[in-house]
């Protein structure tokens, strides 16, 4: 083959590569002033470290393209859900990706888990399913969830001030996916040290640990989708509390996952 016809080869493949990597990567822009009110919501351009980011239509407040991305297609997802379930178009909301080095993080998850709870009892519903895949309140692994869950689990934070009255007073908070996995793995890295298991157990633990990882990244998937699906139907007319509640019970399920951790319990790694 000659050099030219290398060269050509080469700078074909690495077009196709670039084709392929565009596939399914969703437009992200952040918006600036002068952008048309009907995009922008006429929201604050920044706040708390976020700047406002556009996505097809959904607005995150981020701190860079990548993470307005991430939680951009997650509520996307999630608002779909919202139209296959009830058949209700998507409110006027904003998002906020929280991402793992964000010098608030902390502070910003306390807050928007501290909303949520009060909004939509987060933190009860939380503890209240940990306790009943038998983690207790009061044992360690109780305290680690009780600390680690403000930081996976979604909550609300105050739509900036000022916005049109069509906004939701509340947007909805996440943690970007790194974020989420991060503090999964701690989670399980707690309990298998507080399990105190050698070398062969936790060898012998690693296939049950893949399917907890699973169901645990499962169910805050379906928490998300309820509490944006929530978020988005609240206030409504037609709408009240209970309808609202059964709505996203159905999506959160929890008493499959409920099975599917007691499954993989059954059959703890034998002593060697």
């Amino acid at each position: 083959m000659s050099k030219a016809h290398s060269l050509l080869f080469y700078q074909t493949i690495i077009a196709m590569l670039l084709m392929v990597s565009a596939i399914g990567c969703r437009s992200v822009d952040r918006v600036a002033e002068g952008t048309p009110e009907g995009i922008s919501g006429n929201l604050p351009l920044t706040i708390e470290g976020f700047e406002l980011f556009e996505s097809e239509g959904i607005l995150v407040y981020a701190r860079d393209e990548a993470s307005a991305r991430n939680i951009a297609t997650r509520a996307e997802q999630a608002e779909s859900l919202l139209r296959e379930t009830t058949g209700q178009d998507p409110s006027r909301l904003v998002y906020f990706a929280i991402d793992s080095f964000h010098p608030d993080r902390q502070a910003l998850h306390s807050r928007a888990f501290q909303n949520s709870s009060q909004q939509w009892n987060m933190k009860n519903r939380a503890i209240s399913f940990s306790g009943s895949q038998g983690v207790r309140k009061d044992s360690e692994m109780g305290n680690k969830m009780e600390d680690s869950l403000p930081r996976i689990l979604p909550g609300l934070l105050e739509t900036p001030e000022p916005h049109p009255e069509s906004f939701k007073k509340y947007g909805v908070a996440m943690a970007t996916s790194d974020g989420v996995k991060s503090g999964i793995n701690e989670l399980i890295d707690f309990g298998i040290e507080s399990a105190q298991l050698n070398t062969l157990q936790r060898i012998l633990a690693a296939p049950i640990i893949v399917i907890v990882r699973k169901v645990l990244i499962d169910v805050l998937a379906r928490v998300e989708d309820a509490l944006i699906v929530g978020t988005h139907l609240r206030g409504r007319a037609g709408w009240d509390e209970d309808k609202i509640q059964a709505v996203m019970t159905e999506i959160l399920d929890l008493e499959s996952f409920g099975e599917q951790f007691r499954s993989s319990n059954q059959s703890p790694p034998p002593s060697p």
